[in-house]
């Protein structure tokens, strides 16, 4: 029986996925500055949309925000037809919505991660160059 010899590995284990690029998930403006183009971030909840206005950049992927108030634009038929618990809305997408900003909301930060922008209780955030709302009537 001849002697075998085991080889070690000469090169150590490599993951086999390839690395991320880095995250810009604001567009920023000038990286050096640490400044983003948007000036909103917009919550997502499940199908609603609720307005903040982006207050100050703290890191790349920190910023400051703060919501905005919105009232909607009365005198708009958006079509409620009976059915369902309260009623159906066929024509949800047609809601307008008067946007300003509200100095007496408190301020909080969002972060940047693997999965987008999320505050600290995880709600979630996309930036955006306008501030968005909808509120969902079918749900």
């Amino acid at each position: 029986m001849k002697n075998s010899t085991i080889k070690a590995a000469t090169e150590p284990n490599k993951p086999h996925a390839k690395p991320r690029p880095p995250l810009n998930w604001g567009f920023l403006r000038e990286p050096n500055k640490r400044e983003y183009s948007m000036k909103y971030a917009n919550q997502y909840g499940y199908t609603d949309i609720k307005p903040h206005e982006i207050t100050r950049t703290v890191s790349p992927k920190c910023l400051e925000v703060r919501a905005m108030q919105s009232e909607r634009v009365a005198g708009i038929d958006l079509g409620f037809e009976a059915g369902g618990f309260f009623g159906h809305c066929c024509k949800q997408h047609r809601q307008q919505w008067t946007i300003t900003s509200d100095n007496r909301a408190p301020v909080f930060r969002i972060r940047l991660g693997v999965n987008g922008w999320k505050s600290a209780i995880g709600q979630r955030f996309q930036l955006s160059e306008k501030p968005r709302r909808f509120y969902d009537f079918n749900f």
